[in-house]
């Protein structure tokens, strides 16, 4: 309900590298227990294995229960999916996949399956999109975190808990808006961080569809795994006059994303 369906069938083979395009930018949550498979990672290996590299990331209210994201225990804030979009961005081999706008992943014997990165539903004449991931679980509902460049500088955004599809996407385009009209002044590039709640109700921390941990380099071909798949693309919300939850300033302007 709500969330994208897979496209990966039981008993399909793809490369490690076809997983992670399918995860990264499909939102495929079958993905994900077929690449813990191939490095002999059960779920649970698979999730301490992520509970790991947020602590090693300093990300003190992150915490997973499952690897795929559809548990409501799977909680985060916007400030720390934003560390975790950034950690994903640095990766040699992850940052590459969340730039790319469409792949084709080929499994073996079948026709090819093509994605388009759900994130790029952001991008308009004034939005650059440079990396993100959407998300949702009937909890956490629909979210999404992105890097952007806006007029030349780069901005971080998480939205978290909006109830409609498009809402995440319209709030980037209204975000944008503001910071077009409130220019910052000097070098300092802000960073935004919001949710559909106002700062004042938001939890200390709310349940997200969790980003998928590190995966080592593409490898041996691992069957696709059951388990429904969550996100979908999104745009639309309400008028904001200034931007919501501020977050510390990541430094200057990106380069361009290819």
């Amino acid at each position: 309900k709500g969330g994208a369906r897979s496209r990966l069938l039981d008993g399909m083979t793809l490369s490690n590298r076809d997983l992670l395009h399918a995860a990264l930018m499909g939102s495929d949550n079958r993905a994900i227990p077929a690449l813990g498979r191939s490095v002999k990672l059960s779920p649970s290996q698979l999730t301490s294995a992520m509970n790991a590299r947020a602590r090693a990331l300093g990300l003190k209210s992150t915490r997973f229960f499952e690897p795929t994201g559809l548990s409501p225990n799977n909680v985060s804030t916007p400030r720390e999916t934003i560390k975790m979009l950034r950690a994903v961005m640095e990766h040699p081999v992850l940052g590459p996949i969340t730039q790319r706008v469409e792949y084709d992943a080929h499994p073996v014997g079948k026709p090819p399956i093509k994605y388009i990165n759900t994130d790029h539903a952001a991008s308009r004449g004034t939005i650059q999109v440079l990396a993100g991931k959407t998300g949702y679980n009937d909890v956490a509902r629909y979210c999404l975190v992105v890097a952007t460049r806006i007029d030349g500088r780069l901005y971080f955004m998480s939205f978290l808990s909006n109830e409609g599809k498009l809402t995440r996407f319209g709030d980037v385009a209204r975000v944008a808006d503001w910071l077009l009209v409130h220019k910052p002044k000097g070098q300092v590039v802000a960073s935004v961080a919001a949710a559909k709640a106002s700062a004042g109700n938001l939890p200390a921390t709310v349940p997200v569809p969790a980003l998928p941990a590190a995966a080592p380099e593409p490898a041996a071909a691992a069957p696709a795994a059951a388990a429904p798949a969550a996100t979908a693309p999104a745009t639309a919300a309400p008028e904001a006059t200034a931007p919501p939850v501020g977050v510390s300033a990541p430094g200057p302007a990106a380069p361009a994303a290819p």
